[in-house]
């Protein structure tokens, strides 16, 4: 076999054998993962809003309630907000316009989340004897008032412009 000469990389500026494109072995596959394929339209590798994900809309829905458990009214610490403590009142996969709609999220306990997800009457009334103080009634209401708020919103724009 044939003895390879020893050429300048392009990747470390080393002597090695070279393996394509100017690089060695090593330099040539971290820079393959780089590069993008050449077959994938460029407007995909655009980068995502950074507005459009459930952490921010999740962090502004808290400062829009002040904090305040919807049913209960009881102050939340910023520090304790996670997904667990954050409800879509309409559901994210059927109404998936409303997914990041601010107004869409409101803070609950985790019991409370997995409750009002899991919508079992007997475990309601359950609950509602238990915890007196925890206003299902208001929550049901806004429910209904997000929901003609989504019609509304969807009668009113095109079909192109759906996700």
């Amino acid at each position: 076999m044939i003895p390879r000469k020893l050429k300048i990389c392009k990747g470390c500026e080393k002597p090695k054998v070279l393996y394509g494109h100017g690089m060695c072995q090593k330099c040539y596959a971290i820079d393959m993962k780089k590069r993008i394929p050449v077959n994938v339209k460029a407007s995909q590798h655009k980068k995502k809003d950074p507005r459009m994900s459930q952490a921010y809309a999740f962090e502004k829905a808290y400062y829009m309630w002040g904090g305040a458990n919807f049913l209960t009214g009881e102050r939340m610490p910023k520090d304790e907000v996670c997904y667990a403590n954050c409800a879509h009142i309409l559901r994210k996969g059927s109404y998936e316009y409303f997914r990041y709609y601010v107004r869409n999220i409101v803070l609950l306990s985790q019991e409370q989340h997995a409750l009002y997800d899991n919508l079992v009457m007997e475990k309601l009334g359950d609950r509602m004897k238990e915890f007196p103080n925890e206003n299902w009634e208001k929550l049901f209401n806004y429910e209904y008032m997000l929901l003609k708020e989504y019609q509304d919103w969807e009668n009113s724009h095109p079909k192109e412009y759906r996700l």
